[in-house]
């Protein structure tokens, strides 16, 4: 029992170190940008990079997951990510920190592979959805703090300590995994052939039910990212001042933390399905209030809309554990593989929902509220499906 404490305890800090390595910058671009002297442009692609990074090593982890187990698999992804950071630190170019952050990216892509899949080993079948809702609360609390953080740290002693302070806190948590007892997962005796490993990951995707609990919640993030991409503009055209701007998607983003706190209490009230289930409908209901809010003109004072929004974030919380767990259940032989495919599926819905915050317009909410309310109509229609509502039952049965 306390070795797998152990372990939980190092997958949640290393979620939160690859969350605050990102949200730790926002607020220092404009003098990264002063820096190395470069358009914003080019700063701003500090975040896409990093994304870039996890997209073309996402599937290489579930292949390692598998063969060394997933302890050993993240702790070689977090030491990836160290060297990342290190480099950062005397990085003297800005392709050559873009470089780092891509290095940063690829290490960090592991613990959605191969650390969700190591809590859904410690705790097997819906014992880990409530865990994983606990763990979705602790590391949705603390990057809130981050941009915050991070923008006092660059006030007080310059952008460049907040890249010490990654590097410091990702040697801590290598060092401590090192030190720290491994959970014993027995990785596959057989090494399968690049065809083998192709058939497995396409037998992973033509599972119905896997997809389709990795779709609902991916449906709703889609939702989150538009939203997020475009709010900053959309705050501007109100005239709303940085620093409110901040409070205001501060606000939004607590709604994942009650959302979360709440996923636990309802696991256990009214099971994992009807919990999923009341997530959607929430987040219908929130977009339409969006919309609303928009026509009526309610929306005059922006708490209006951070409220909305927040409800929103905390339906996709709602969702964000049980579908995880109920998703890495079909899957027990080659768990890092399937964990894997997932965290692909979410990234390309994270992609899209950036894409399409990108181009609606940012001067009213009626796009975006039109955007979420699609995206939680489509996430009722694939849960309600009748074959895959039956593939669910059939799960339920075995457990």
């Amino acid at each position: 029992m306390f070795n797998r404490n152990i372990q939980l305890i190092i997958v949640i800090a290393s979620c939160v170190l690859t969350l605050i390595s990102t949200d730790i910058l926002l607020p220092s671009m404009p003098q990264i940008a002063h820096y190395f002297a470069v358009p914003p442009s080019d700063v701003k692609m500090l975040i896409s990079i990093f994304m870039t990074g996890q997209f073309a090593t996402v599937l290489f982890w579930g292949v390692i997951a598998d063969q060394l187990g997933r302890s050993r698999t993240l702790l070689i992804g977090m030491l990836i990510f160290f060297i990342g950071s290190v480099l950062s630190v005397i990085a003297p170019t800005i392709n050559l920190l873009l470089a780092c952050r891509f290095i940063q990216g690829a290490g960090a892509v592991v613990v959605p592979v191969a650390g969700w899949a190591l809590i859904q080993d410690l705790f097997p079948k819906d014992d880990g959805a409530r865990i994983m809702s606990w763990v979705g609360t602790l590391t949705a609390v603390i990057p809130l703090f981050a941009p915050a953080i991070g923008g006092k740290i660059d006030v007080l002693y310059g952008w460049h300590t907040n890249l010490y302070c990654i590097t410091v806190f990702s040697a801590f948590v290598c060092v401590t995994m090192m030190c720290s007892p491994k959970q014993q997962t027995a990785p596959n005796a057989v090494i399968p052939t690049l065809k083998e490993r192709m058939g497995i990951y396409s037998r992973i995707m033509k599972n119905k039910t896997f997809v389709s609990y990795i779709a609902l919640f991916g449906l709703l993030n889609c939702g989150e990212w538009c939203f997020l991409t475009m709010a900053p503009f959309y705050y501007a055209h109100k005239q709303i001042a940085a620093d409110q701007m901040g409070l205001l998607l501060m606000l939004t983003s607590m709604g994942f933390v009650f959302g979360s706190l709440l996923a636990s209490h309802l696991f256990k009230r009214i099971g994992i399905d009807k919990t999923i289930n009341t997530g959607i409908q929430l987040a219908i209901i929130s977009s339409l209030l969006l919309i609303t809010g928009e026509y009526m003109q309610w929306n005059g004072h922006q708490i209006y809309n951070a409220v909305g929004i927040g409800i929103y974030i905390l339906s996709s919380a709602l969702l964000w554990g049980g579908t995880t767990s109920r998703a890495l259940q079909c899957f027990d032989d080659y768990r890092g593989s399937a964990s894997a495919i997932r965290s692909l599926i979410l990234l390309c819905f994270a992609a899209f929902g950036t894409y399409s915050g990108r181009l609606v317009s940012h001067e009213k909410i009626y796009h975006v509220g039109f955007f979420l309310f699609f995206m939680a109509l489509s996430a009722l229609i694939v849960f309600h499906n009748k074959e895959l509502k039956g593939e669910r039952l059939e799960v339920d049965a075995v457990f």
